[in-house]
């Protein structure tokens, strides 16, 4: 799946977000981040200038939540992409994904003292209980 995402970022005085286009095969939609995602961002007050140079400074990353978003078919109800606060501090797994993984990555068993795993990779990996 290609994604196209134009460069420039426009402030929406009507709603207080930055816009930016997305665009998939045919399908062109609009990402939207609202003011409040840019407090998280922008040490004093976001204004529009600075949240659309907030924009700029962090574009690859809203870029990444963005086609995140997508790939999930999290839309809003026209169509559109929302990111917020929560998109920001989510992992780039899903839950279920990282816990899996997790369980994967070691074989072995625990001793009384401490825990020693093996990964799969060979190195041994050596925890203290506390």
């Amino acid at each position: 799946m290609f994604f196209r995402l134009p460069p420039e970022a426009r402030w929406n005085p009507d709603r207080n977000i930055v816009e930016f286009g997305i665009g998939v095969g045919e399908y062109e939609s609009v990402v939207r981040v609202s003011e409040r995602f840019f407090q998280i961002l922008v040490p004093d007050a976001p204004t529009p200038e600075r949240c659309v140079e907030a924009y700029h400074i962090h574009r690859t990353r809203l870029e990444l939540i963005a086609e995140r978003k997508f790939r999930r078919r999290q839309w809003s109800a026209d169509g559109n992409v929302e990111i917020t606060g929560r998109d920001l501090r989510e992992r780039e797994a899903p839950p279920l994904a990282r816990s899996f993984s997790v369980g994967l990555l070691y074989k072995g068993r625990a001793t009384s003292s401490s825990r020693r795993r093996t990964p799969i990779s060979g190195r041994a990996v050596v925890r203290t209980s506390v």
